[in-house]
């Protein structure tokens, strides 16, 4: 098992918290074969597949990843595709001004981050000599761009092998291993930084990153999450935990004896009658639970009424 030597959150120690050799196997080769077959076409995908200029190439990608920060996929595609047609490369955003930058970016929300586009591509073009950094280390010196970003351009745009971790890829994470820490909390984020490093396919870290984020997205929801549908269940232990049968309270049958011998049902009538038999001196009163109506034993209304409510004589 390979694993990174970080400083891992107090409720990541246990071996299920990390992944053998034969799940990324697994992980890598399911999880790529689904995504294959059920990507969604986005515009900044398609570029990233097919652009051979790998200057534009990056800057596409890098555009795509800003917008996509607290925004949902479909509302940013109309305002890429406005973005590209305007700003198709880093040169021509370096030379707009920050008016025109907020004119496309209205309605997007979070001004900031086109103002930071702005700045990132006037760096790019006076002190990087117009091109835009290959490698994760490089990338995150840009303006706007942190390390979840730097990461993802370095991985789609250029195939660096390094893993992603955004909200879709803590709760996939943190799902296959079973991982309960608080995902706030900075060592358990650096843990599920680990694990996306130990994960990533060594040939295709682009769509792997994107595969994990869409089974995110379309899966592994936040709430009723669709495992039949998913590709890696197998690997899963918050999935194995929920067909592991729940064991049976040994002292439910006791308990329901004891109750009966409390608490005797109306309709039997036979098992009053014995008790009669046995104790001449034994008397009941009807007792009421929630609109129901049962005959208990007097002489354990003591104890009874504690628990069972409102009697009648």
């Amino acid at each position: 098992m390979t694993r990174k030597t970080v400083k891992i959150a107090k409720g990541c120690t246990h071996e299920l918290h990390y992944f053998s050799t034969e799940e990324i196997n697994i992980f890598q080769t399911c999880l790529l074969a689904w995504y294959s077959k059920n990507k969604r076409r986005l515009p900044w995908r398609e570029i990233a597949e097919v652009e051979e200029d790998e200057n534009k190439r990056g800057y596409c990608v890098w555009v795509s990843e800003i917008m996509l920060q607290q925004t949902q996929v479909a509302t940013v595609i109309s305002y890429y595709n406005r973005w590209m047609e305007k700003f198709p490369t880093v040169k021509t955003l370096s030379q707009g001004t920050l008016e025109d930058v907020h004119k496309l970016w209205a309605g997007l929300g979070y001004y900031s981050r086109g103002t930071r586009l702005l700045e990132g591509a006037k760096k790019i073009e006076d002190q990087m000599n117009g091109q835009v950094p290959q490698s994760s280390s490089e990338l995150i010196k840009i303006p706007g761009i942190g390390r979840y970003t730097a990461c993802a351009v370095a991985s789609i745009a250029y195939g660096e092998r390094k893993g992603v971790v955004d909200g879709n890829v803590l709760r996939v994470m943190t799902r296959l291993r079973l991982i309960g820490s608080d995902v706030t909390n900075q060592e358990t984020v650096e843990h599920i930084w680990s694990l996306a490093d130990q994960v990533v396919d060594q040939d295709r870290p682009g769509d792997f990153n994107q595969a994990v984020m869409e089974l995110g997205a379309a899966v592994c929801l936040p709430r009723n999450p669709l495992c039949a549908a998913c590709p890696i269940s197998s690997i899963c232990k918050a999935f194995e935990r929920t067909r592991i049968p729940k064991p049976k309270n040994k002292n439910r049958k006791e308990k329901a004896s004891s109750l009966y011998d409390m608490m005797v049902s109306k309709t039997t009538l036979g098992r009053r009658r014995k008790l009669l038999q046995e104790n001449k001196n034994i008397s009941f009163t009807l007792c009421t639970k929630k609109k129901r109506n049962f005959w208990c034993s007097s002489a354990l209304l003591k104890d009874c009424l504690p628990t069972y409510g409102n009697f009648h004589a």
